[in-house]
């Protein structure tokens, strides 16, 4: 049998991406993925409360808009976050553009996870 090749989480190909691997730039670059997480938190909190006020015959306007653009911000304050810590690790602009694809993927994942929640087809 061949060599079947090792699947890596998006984070891991980001730390590899700088040229050599270290745990605590791979934990900094995870901590970037905490405003999708809390969003995503928030959200699934919040839509118990949402059923429980429409129940009530209460209902708020524009509610998906208002799920869509937090789900949207919390991805662009991860990718801003991640753009922030790949300059703190490196000078080389290459690297710290090289950083960024894979960090899309992770919020990119977390986004429609958390916005699955609310829109399923």
């Amino acid at each position: 049998m061949g060599a079947r090749p090792e699947r890596i989480s998006p984070a891991a190909a980001l730390v590899l991406a700088r040229g050599r691997w270290s745990a605590r730039t791979f934990h900094h670059f995870a901590q970037a993925l905490i405003p999708v997480a809390g969003c995503g938190v928030f959200l699934g909190l919040s839509a118990l409360t949402v059923t429980m006020l429409h129940a009530s015959g209460v209902g708020i306007p524009f509610l998906d808009l208002i799920r869509a653009a937090l789900i949207a911000l919390a991805g662009l304050w991860s990718l801003i976050l991640a753009w922030r810590i790949a300059g703190a690790t490196t000078n080389s602009l290459a690297l710290r553009l090289s950083a960024m694809p894979p960090m899309a993927i992770a919020v990119g994942i977390g986004s429609v996870s958390v916005a699955s929640l609310f829109w399923r087809h």
